[in-house]
């Protein structure tokens, strides 16, 4: 069989939430001679990044994309002690929702897609207080926080990201901890990221990824 039809039964299994056949499918790719860092690359990866597509097209519903991300997810994370080289530094990001906000769909679904491409990431949870957001960022030596929000007033509170802005001014921590938020209030008004503090927004899993990338090139 070849690795093309081996990964058109990945990806069914992995829709189909299918967790039995997705590790004996991953087993396949073994056996054909690739090594873990090829079936996360050239194979979860890819595959992780068309179900934003996927989604826009009705191809699958947003369940199937939730849980699919978060299998991805934890395959990467199982699959980073088998790497010939650990990546370097793996880089950790607090993720949690703002401060009256208990919608955590989108959290998990942007973690699952972090900790596909290899990042660490600490789970605040839900209804996250500005301070629990700067303490954990410090306790887990972490260079980013992201909060969700699904509702305006939560994206907009004053002890939502304006909050965490704050502390990280007062504490002098602004250049070593940036700020990333996301949510559906950020994708009606494209400036609110700035307007509540933040250092950037992800539009979606896949923007979320390329964000966190570049804001880890501007700290210090």
């Amino acid at each position: 069989m070849s690795i093309e039809e081996i990964k058109a039964r990945f990806s069914a299994a992995v829709i189909d939430s299918d967790r039995g056949s997705i590790d004996s499918i991953l087993e396949e790719f073994s056996e054909q001679g690739m090594r873990v860092e090829e079936i996360v690359f050239s194979v979860i990866v890819p595959f992780l990044d068309s179900l934003t597509e996927k989604l826009k097209s009705g191809d699958i519903t947003l369940a199937q994309h939730f849980v699919a991300s978060q299998i991805l997810g934890d395959t990467v994370e199982k699959f980073l002690d088998s790497f010939e080289k650990r990546p370097e530094s793996r880089k950790t990001i607090v993720l949690g929702t703002a401060f009256g906000d208990f919608h955590g769909l989108g959290k998990k679904i942007v973690g699952g897609y972090l900790m596909a491409n290899t990042f660490r990431v600490v789970d605040a949870g839900l209804n996250v207080s500005a301070e629990r957001f700067v303490q954990l960022a410090l306790e887990e030596d972490a260079h980013i926080i992201g909060v969700s929000s699904m509702m305006v007033h939560t994206a907009t509170s004053e002890e939502g990201p304006a909050k965490i802005r704050r502390i990280l001014k007062e504490r002098g921590l602004e250049s070593s901890i940036k700020l990333i938020v996301g949510g559906a209030p950020y994708r009606y008004d494209e400036q609110l990221y700035a307007r509540v503090g933040a250092d950037d927004w992800g539009r979606s899993g896949i923007e979320a990824v390329e964000v966190v990338k570049r804001l880890l090139e501007e700290v210090s």
